[in-house]
Parts: structure tokens; C-alpha cells; sequence
């Protein structure tokens, strides 16, 4: 048992890094097998446990555990020896920590920064000079990224509340995104209409002007919502009504779908790429308004 051992600790800077920490755990159970002691033994020093063999009678505290054969484990196969000088010992104490998730308040917050400003920077267009830009697709049958015309109808922005695949609940608990309330109030200052657009029946309007008004939207009535899609008809008819009375100059959603319906017809949405343009100049995914509570 000896001699395995020490033959397997040896030959382990001759494989490659990962070999060589698929041995590891070998030599380890070789390396930490625990001796049997007496209540008045003192504990094993590292040299006992290097060279202690496994004993057959150890158990582990704090129950009975029951003990199976494993099975054999095969010894790796290389074509080729390593090159000498190839690795290099570490000298670490611990794996390095895994790299940050990036924040997605910190996301949500920039992306909803470049939706108020590139509405900020139509809604000061001279429309006697140059037409703004809408967001609502011209023909999206097409596919090809243009656009509706503005006959100098007010500015306005879409947001869906709809989570992917699900319904706003304007009763459950949970507060609207930092990024969104400061765009909010941005666009409050610069007399931009927000309308607000959700699958949700129209019976519900009340409670979603509560759910916004507690908030912080402070200004929002039912006029504002868009509602019924589900029921009465479409998004996509709902967003083409709007933009006869507004110039829907941008739409935030979470979701492809959010900006038009056609993506929920391609079996492959990412050949759409003509509509690539749009985002970041009327299209903006960003996420659900509502963040849930906790």
C-alpha cells in the first residue's frame, strides 16, 4: 500500500492538469485514511496520516454508516508522455472565486438610461424640419424594418407589463425598477405620454392604475393603459391603435414579441435581421416593470 502511494503522488506531476486532479482524489483517500485509537490516544500527526493504511474498522461519528465495495476504478490511458518543463506548481491556498454575475439592477438601469435618451432626442426634433421615428412597424408581414410614419401626433412610449409567458398581476406585491422611475420622471419633465400595455382584461384597469400609482408612477390614469389583448383583440392591434392618436417614438418589453408579433411567428426569430437596427433606436428589451417582492 506503501509503495501504490507513494507511486501514485510521484507520478502526478507527469500527467496533465486534468489527469492530475483525477488522480487527486486517489492519493487523498490513500493520504487521509484515519488510524484507530483508544479514548486516551492522541490525534494522528500528518506523518502518521501519510503513511497510515486504511482500516476496515473505522467509522465515521454520529451514526451507523453502512460501508460498500466501490468499484475499480480503470488507470487513464495516454498516447503520449507529457513534455517535461510543460506545468507549473501553483502556490495557492484556496480556487480562486468564481467571476461576479453581472448586476442586473446596474443592466436595468443603463438600458432603461439609453431608452430615455434616445426618447429625449426625438421628442426634440423640429417636426416642421424632420420627421421622429416610430417604433410601430409599417408592414411587419415585411421584415424589413420600416417604420410607420409621424403626422405630428405627440410623443408617446409603450412599456409592457407582461412577464414572458405570464399575465401582470397588478395585486401582487413588488415595486417598480429604479432604472424605469427615473426614466419616468425624465420623461414626465419633457411632456412624453407613457402608455402602459398588458394582456390583462380591461375589467382590471383600476387596479392596475393603483398597483402603478403605489409605485411612485405619479402620474397614470386609464386612459394611459392598453388592456384587453388577450380578449377583445391583439397586442399588435392595440400598439397600431395607439400610434394613430401618438408618434410611438419607443417600446420597452422584455421580450421580442413585445415590439411586434411577427417574431412570434418565426419558427427561428433571429433571421429577422433587418429588424437588428431597431433595437436601441425604439426597440429596447429591458426587464419587467414590476421587480417581485424579496
Amino acid at each position: 500500500m506503501k509503495i501504490r502511494l507513494a507511486f501514485a503522488v510521484l507520478t502526478l506531476p507527469l500527467l496533465s492538469g486534468g489527469c492530475a486532479a483525477a488522480l487527486l482524489p486517489l492519493a487523498a483517500a490513500g493520504a487521509m485514511a484515519t488510524q484507530k485509537t483508544d479514548t486516551t490516544s492522541r490525534p494522528a500527526s500528518a506523518a502518521d496520516v501519510a503513511v497510515a493504511a486504511p482500516d476496515s474498522s473505522a467509522r465515521p461519528s454520529g451514526g451507523n454508516v453502512e460501508l460498500t465495495a466501490g468499484e475499480p476504478v480503470a488507470a487513464p490511458i495516454f498516447e503520449s508522455e507529457p513534455a517535461a518543463g510543460t506545468y507549473e506548481i501553483l502556490d495557492i491556498a484556496e480556487m480562486p472565486a468564481p467571476s461576479a454575475a453581472p448586476n442586473a439592477t446596474a443592466l436595468a438601469t443603463n438600458t432603461y438610461k439609453a431608452f430615455t435618451d434616445y426618447v429625449i432626442e426625438q421628442t426634440a426634433i423640429d417636426i416642421s424640419e424632420q420627421e421622429r421615428v416610430s417604433a410601430i412597424l409599417k408592414d411587419p408581414s415585411e421584415l424589413n424594418g420600416e417604420v410607420l410614419s409621424c403626422y405630428g401626433q405627440p410623443p408617446a412610449v409603450l412599456i409592457d407589463l407582461d412577464p414572458i409567458d405570464d399575465i401582470f398581476d397588478p395585486t401582487a406585491s413588488g415595486s417598480l425598477d429604479p432604472g424605469l422611475r427615473s426614466a419616468l420622471r425624465t420623461l414626465a419633465t419633457n411632456s412624453v405620454e407613457v402608455l402602459w400595455i398588458s394582456d390583462l382584461s380591461p375589467n382590471f384597469a383600476k387596479e392596475v392604475v393603483t398597483a402603478l400609482k403605489l409605485a411612485g408612477v405619479a402620474v397614470v390614469d386609464e386612459d394611459a393603459l392598453l388592456l384587453g389583448a388577450g380578449e377583445a383583440s391583439r397586442k399588435q392591434v392595440l400598439r397600431e391603435r395607439a400610434a394613430t392618436r401618438y408618434c410611438i417614438v419607443a417600446i420597452a418589453g422584455d421580450e421580442k414579441g413585445d415590439f411586434d408579433e411577427a417574431y412570434f411567428y418565426l419558427r427561428d426569430p433571429d433571421i429577422a435581421v433587418e429588424l437588428d437596427p431597431l433595437y436601441g433606436h425604439g426597440w429596447f428589451l429591458a426587464p419587467t416593470p414590476f421587480l417581485p417582492e424579496g
